[in-house]
């Protein structure tokens, strides 16, 4: 059996990956996105399927991102709840509940010069 040689640059990064591996707490479990992408990873060379992951894994992320932006930002609840809970979005693309997206645009225009007094108040 012969050694190979390894290029120290590898070894290094071998090395940096099990530092940033052990350093993770004990309980750590890995987000959906992060397995989906994991996961299109593992699938090349199958392009196709690994884009299907890929893309998966971009949804997801960008949901999880959406649903804590909201929370940080003066936006309407019950605009969001709409959003999310509608009906086929065709159908009836400018109402939500008993307002239109105007009426939304207007409270979430109020909400955040409300927000700006606020923060100038203080």
């Amino acid at each position: 059996m012969s050694i190979k040689w390894v290029p120290p640059m590898v070894l290094k990064t071998n090395k940096d990956i099990i530092e940033k591996v052990a350093s993770l707490p004990q309980n750590y479990e890995m987000q959906t996105w992060e397995t989906l992408i994991l996961d299109a990873e593992a699938l090349l060379p199958d392009v196709r399927g690994s884009l299907v992951l890929a893309f998966s894994a971009l949804e997801t992320l960008i949901a999880i991102a959406l649903d804590y932006f909201v929370t940080t930002t003066p936006t309407p609840p019950e605009l969001w709840k709409w959003v999310n809970k509608r009906d086929f979005w065709l159908k009836e693309p400018l109402h939500f509940g008993n307002h239109s997206l105007t009426f939304a645009r207007q409270e979430t225009a109020l909400l955040i010069q409300e927000n700006q007094r606020s923060i100038g108040e203080k």
